[in-house]
């Protein structure tokens, strides 16, 4: 099963290398034309000047309702490497009336993205990210170690489609796959592959580059989408398990501000059988003070 996941990342990476070609960075989300909202599961692979004001996520679980509330500060370092920097503060309510609540703050995490690739003609970006989350948050809501995550991600706009299929030119694909591995833990469960998939429908794109249907503000900003998001371990007590989940929604980008909701829906028995519900209040921040937030060396 190693070797299995190995291979998914190695795919994963394969993608990322076909796509490769030297093109200039664009502002956030940005590839030529087509824009790419900031996803609510996965990491997107842009570096960018942004905030996620607020991310909320509830599941109410066969022991427990769960909320939790995090926030994310991006800064871009250069035009093609960017650092993050992410808090969660989170509630834990068992239904069972005998067990206490608990809350806190998870282990903080802290990222450095590098993008070696946008295509402008191809509408295509290639980022990859290392994340650490250290031991230091609450024990009652976090895990008791530190981790890291390193990730291959990639977006790729279909609006080069033949004019046939002109329909489907407003549709963007991004993909992302890692392998989280636990420091000095005695997690029984180990080495994590994850791996996540968006799916979006841009009727911004429809209405500029397609077709104008007329559709008028804020319809015409909206994006439906649809995620997957998995794990499975690959060494310890739980190899071979997976935890997969669908995610659809809807995003409306604005110019300075993105909204978000979307639906978690459990695809195996792993993953439970609640579902769950994801909001986000997100900023872009270089649109918004454009002279204050911009790469710090050009």
């Amino acid at each position: 099963m190693r070797n299995v996941a190995l291979r998914a990342v190695i795919v994963m990476c394969g993608i990322c290398v076909s796509l490769w070609q030297a093109a200039p960075v664009w502002a956030h989300g940005f590839a030529g034309q087509r824009f790419f909202p900031e996803p609510l599961v996965m990491e997107d692979p842009f570096a960018a000047d942004e905030m996620d004001l607020a991310s909320i996520h509830y599941l109410r679980g066969k022991d427990a309702r769960e909320l939790s509330i995090g926030t994310e500060l991006q800064k871009r370092i250069t035009p093609t490497i960017g650092i993050a920097v992410g808090a969660e503060y989170t509630m834990i309510n068992p239904l069972d009336p005998n067990e206490l609540n608990a809350y806190g703050f998870t282990n903080p995490e802290f990222a450095i993205k590098w993008v070696p690739h946008v295509s402008a003609e191809h509408e295509s970006v290639v980022g990859l990210q290392v994340a650490v989350a250290p031991n230091i948050g609450n024990h009652n809501v976090s895990e008791e170690h530190t981790t890291i995550h390193v990730q291959a991600a990639f977006g790729r706009g279909l609006g080069d489609l033949p004019a046939t299929l002109s329909a489907l030119r407003p549709l963007a694909i991004e993909g992302a796959a890692g392998l989280e591995t636990p420091l000095g833990s005695s997690d029984p469960e180990g080495t994590l592959l994850t791996y996540n998939l968006a799916i979006m429908y841009s009727l911004l794109y429809l209405q500029s580059f397609v077709k104008d249907v007329g559709l008028p503000w804020p319809w015409n900003r909206l994006f439906p989408t649809v995620e997957f998001s998995g794990e499975m371990p690959v060494s310890g007590d739980g190899k071979g398990r997976t935890m997969a989940y669908a995610y659809p929604g809807v995003i409306f980008a604005g110019k300075k501000v993105e909204l978000g909701i979307e639906a978690q829906v459990p695809l195996n028995d792993d993953s439970g059988d609640n579902v769950g519900v994801l909001g986000l209040i997100h900023l872009f921040l270089d649109d918004m003070a454009p002279s204050v937030f911009h790469p710090l060396f050009e």
